[in-house]
């Protein structure tokens, strides 16, 4: 797959309620006058991003979704399954279960074709769900991510990874419980995710052009937040949203503050551990090769891994 980015003046890396509280148009945040927008790479402001909805999925009426061959499915030792509301739900809440079984290289994917495989420049991007368990041993990973072809791995222009630490090579690491981390296009957002089951709200806006500051590069404004799955007690997109608000209007306290500000806002326990939040901009992910859309949405999961899906929404930028 492709290389990482390197990391230099192309990335940073922010977890600060101020640089947080700007730009959250997209999911309905109003802000606070007078809040400073984020400095991008360069020391530019990250542009404005405008938009017309192109996906919009609830993973709890996934069955309709892949009646209208919406989505399709590939992979091995896989499940995957609908909790509709006011069904069974096992014990959280409705979405769209995938679960994948096996060794290290087992995997699963579920893929979107944008505008019909005609491909689309997505400009945002936002995706909810629960990782339920990710598998020491099988070295579990799971990714949402956005790809120029079919070859999703080789293709990827953005990968929002939560995977284990990699083993280091030469040592006996048996037994070792190694932490989970967040990644976006291979650079680390979040060096210790929050004990499972935990849930991901990610927000990413996309620059296109090539000319701009920096060259074209996304950000992520992400938050992390355990979850009690049993009674559902999870929370819906919504809460997310209003988690990323009251971070907003906390802006001016202490990132620990902030965290248990959102956590309580989201319905989990009010303390400095249960929520993490923060911001992070790199490049795409492939800068080599030429192209100008995305052409696939994707969620892939190696390992023995246990998703949640929630919700994702697409947004693109018209052709002029």
């Amino acid at each position: 797959s492709s290389a990482p980015p390197s990391a230099g003046p192309a990335q940073r890396a922010r977890a600060s309620a101020p640089q947080l509280s700007a730009d959250l148009r997209c999911l309905g945040v109003k802000l606070p006058s007078g809040a400073d927008p984020p400095l991008g790479v360069m020391g530019e402001a990250f542009p404005e991003v405008a938009g017309t909805l192109l996906l919009e999925q609830n993973f709890a009426n996934l069955e309709e979704a892949m009646e209208a061959e919406l989505w399709e499915v590939d992979g091995d030792d896989l499940q995957l399954y609908a909790c509709e509301p006011g069904g069974p739900s096992e014990d959280g809440p409705p979405g769209a279960v995938l679960v994948t079984e096996g060794k290290s290289d087992g995997w699963a994917e579920l893929v979107h074709s944008l505008a019909g495989g005609a491909g689309a420049r997505v400009c945002r991007l936002t995706s909810s769900f629960i990782c339920e368990s990710l598998d020491n041993d099988s070295a579990g990973s799971f990714t949402v991510g956005l790809a120029f072809n079919e070859d999703l791995e080789e293709s990827s222009l953005l990968a929002l990874t939560l995977r284990r630490t990699r083993e280091n090579p030469g040592e006996d690491e048996s037994g070792l419980v190694r932490p989970i981390e967040l990644h976006v296009n291979g650079a680390l957002a979040v060096a210790d995710v929050l004990p499972l089951p935990v849930r991901a709200d990610l927000e990413v806006e996309l620059c296109w052009d090539a000319m701009a500051p920096g060259g074209r590069r996304v950000r992520l404004l992400h938050r992390l937040s355990q979850v009690a799955l049993s009674g559902g007690a999870s929370g819906s997109t919504s809460d997310g949203v209003a988690a990323l608000a009251e971070e907003v209007a906390a802006a001016a306290a202490p990132v620990t503050e902030v965290a248990a500000a959102a956590a309580g806002a989201a319905g989990a326990a009010a303390t400095a551990e249960d929520g993490r939040s923060g911001e992070t901009i790199v490049e795409f992910y492939t800068t080599g090769d030429k192209f100008d859309k995305a052409t696939a949405l994707y969620f892939r999961s190696t390992g023995k891994v246990k998703v949640r899906l929630l919700h994702v929404a697409c947004h693109h930028e018209e052709p002029t």
